[in-house]
């Protein structure tokens, strides 16, 4: 059951932990703004759990990819653009998580700055470095020895909220 973890295994585990804690606390609304493959296994996880997902996919042509595999699965999916997806985050009212999977709308602070929501971004590389857009292409660029993904807080500073996990 216990294992010795490395202290980058040991972060890893307590920001799951975490995440894992906000779905359990935050159990009436979670929030998947994103695209492709990994909103849609976000989303699959999530129902797992037994709770129902609501998708958005932000600036999506008519019967995306993922729209058609929420359909199939019976999960909500609604296509917005940036105006009607910060409309619905600030009207919220209940608890919610957000997760923020392959997205490429910034949440504005003002709905971050709201006390009942928590939300968690992905980013395609390993943070603190390569913050923004085409972190991989960076890491090409720069020359970095490895790369890997991140799980972390969203912040009102673009890819600046405290580390969930990361993954070499």
């Amino acid at each position: 059951f216990c294992t010795k973890k490395t202290p980058d295994e040991t972060a890893n585990y307590m920001g799951r932990l975490k995440v894992l804690d906000a779905i359990k606390r935050i159990s009436k609304k979670v929030y998947v703004i994103g695209t492709g493959q990994l909103a849609l296994n976000c989303s699959e996880s999530i129902l797992a759990r037994g709770i129902v997902p609501h998708v958005y996919e932000y600036g999506a042509l008519p019967n995306s990819l993922l729209e058609s595999r929420c359909n199939k699965r019976n999960i909500p999916f609604v296509r917005a653009d940036k105006m009607d997806l910060t409309k619905v985050l600030l009207e919220e009212t209940e608890d919610a998580l957000i997760v923020s999977a392959n997205s490429t709308y910034i949440i504005p602070g003002i709905v971050l700055s709201k006390t009942n929501i928590y939300g968690v971004n992905f980013h395609p590389g390993l943070l603190p470095a390569h913050k923004g857009r085409n972190a991989e292409a960076w890491a090409i660029y720069e020359q970095d020895e490895f790369s890997g993904v991140t799980w972390h807080e969203l912040s009102a500073d673009i890819d600046s909220g405290a580390i969930v996990a990361q993954e070499r």
